[in-house]
């Protein structure tokens, strides 16, 4: 099939499985379909979008997550697609100035709804660009599917049926952490994070998680996404003396920071370092391989797992991108998965059976089997729970180093529909 541009301003082809699609750098959107013979043209197509950022800060977010969905697309179209219908998938870029941006991201998802006609929407990595597509999508009764975003209002006080969260968001992620980190390094920890959606909700369930866990927070601080330079919040966090420094960052936020602590002689040997799953892409840990030395996160998915699905998405994925996949990628990669195997068990798409009989399939799934293992998807709210590795970054690999089982974090973490999540205290730096 020949390729369709939506707007010309920079192209790139991608040649590899017949593969035909056009791109497009600087807030446009690029069409991409992958060629099947055994499919007629006759086969009404599937079309799924996916808004996220392409261009500047997080670009390698959306970079990733697109490669995992597309990765996905192109396997279910060569084994004939959904109901032997092709998928067609668009993708938004929500980048405005370089950063990721509310007002672009909700324009890009209304054009994919209602110009494109997509029935089913990969959201973008950006929790506060997430958040208000949680909205739009229940407005539309588009099913949404999160890859990264981590933000726990998702699951919470903004909660819509339409939504459905691959990535755990900051509840989960805070079982059975901090208590690692308690036991290996001492009580006292500092965070420093990202101030938005994102940072914030990272922020407030470490902090009551290092409470609940025995520990303290000595100290939080607040720097900007994107901020280039760290150094003025350093002598801050040496000042406090933590037994360990928590950084709740994202992607290349962490690779600058990581580089200038230790730049500034906090390395990792002077004060042990932590972060959640967004903390560290494995595709980027080469970026600063000697400065990660030591870091701690968990993640669901890694690129060493030993579960058959993971190993094979983690081949496949090698051999089409020749990088190593992060999380966000085998997350956006399951999405794909779920969505063809919700229109399977409802019948159709939205349009045909309807979007509540697409939620419905999807909460009566039970497991879903992910490139992390079998996956409970709860009914009540959508949370998704499988076993979390905690991995400590040696010569550059991830090392795991402990795990959480998956029924620790379900009792741990109920559904929490409607609930407003409780902030720190101002006097602790909130």
């Amino acid at each position: 099939m020949s390729e369709k541009k939506k707007i010309s301003r920079r192209d790139y082809l991608l040649a590899a499985g017949g593969i035909a699609a056009a791109a497009v750098v600087g807030g446009g959107a690029y069409y991409y379909y992958s060629r099947i013979p055994r499919i007629t043209a006759k086969e009404k197509p599937i079309k799924i979008g996916h808004v996220a950022t392409f261009t500047g800060f997080y670009a390698d977010w959306g970079t990733y997550q697109d490669r995992g969905a597309r990765l996905a697309v192109e396997e279910i179209n060569a084994a004939g697609g959904i109901n032997g219908r092709p998928i067609e998938y668009y993708a938004e870029d929500d980048a405005a100035a370089g950063r990721p941006d509310i007002t672009t991201g909700l324009r890009k998802a209304e054009k994919l709804i209602n110009e494109v006609g997509i029935e089913f929407l990969l959201s973008t990595e950006h929790s506060g660009v997430g958040l208000a597509l949680e909205d739009l999508c229940w407005k539309y009764h588009i099913p949404q599917f999160t890859s990264i975003s981590c933000s726990e209002y998702f699951r919470s006080a903004n909660w819509k049926r339409t939504s459905f969260f691959m990535n755990p968001d900051m509840y989960i992620q805070d079982v059975g952490f901090p208590e690692f980190m308690v036991k290996k390094y001492g009580k006292k920890c500092y965070i420093f994070s990202v101030d938005y959606a994102m940072g914030r909700a990272d922020c407030r369930q470490w902090y009551w998680g290092m409470l609940r866990d025995g520990g303290e927070v000595v100290g939080i601080s607040w720097g900007a996404l994107g901020t280039p330079d760290f150094t003025p919040w350093f002598p801050k966090i040496k000042a406090a003396k933590p037994d360990f420094l928590y950084l709740a960052f994202a992607g290349l936020d962490v690779v600058r920071c990581v580089k200038q602590l230790y730049e500034f002689g906090i390395t990792p040997d002077v004060l042990p370092k932590a972060g959640p799953d967004c903390a560290v892409i494995e595709t980027e840990i080469p970026l600063a391989e000697k400065e990660y030395e030591d870091f701690f996160t968990n993640q669901l998915y890694w690129s060493g797992t030993d579960v058959p699905r993971g190993k094979a998405f983690t081949e496949a994925y090698r051999k089409r991108w020749g990088e190593t996949p992060g999380n966000c990628a085998a997350y956006a990669y399951d999405n794909v998965y779920l969505i063809k195997q919700a229109i399977e068990r409802a019948g159709g798409t939205t349009k045909e059976a309807g979007w509540e009989n697409i939620c419905k399939a999807i909460e009566t799934i039970g497991d879903f089997q992910s490139v992390e293992g079998p996956k409970w998807i709860r009914p009540e709210d959508h949370a998704m729970f499988s076993d979390m590795t905690l991995l400590q970054i040696k010569k550059g690999k991830f090392v795991p180093v402990g795990k959480v089982d998956r029924q620790t974090i379900i009792k741990a973490v109920p559904p929490r529909v409607g609930e407003v999540p409780k902030d720190p205290p101002k006097e602790a730096g909130w």
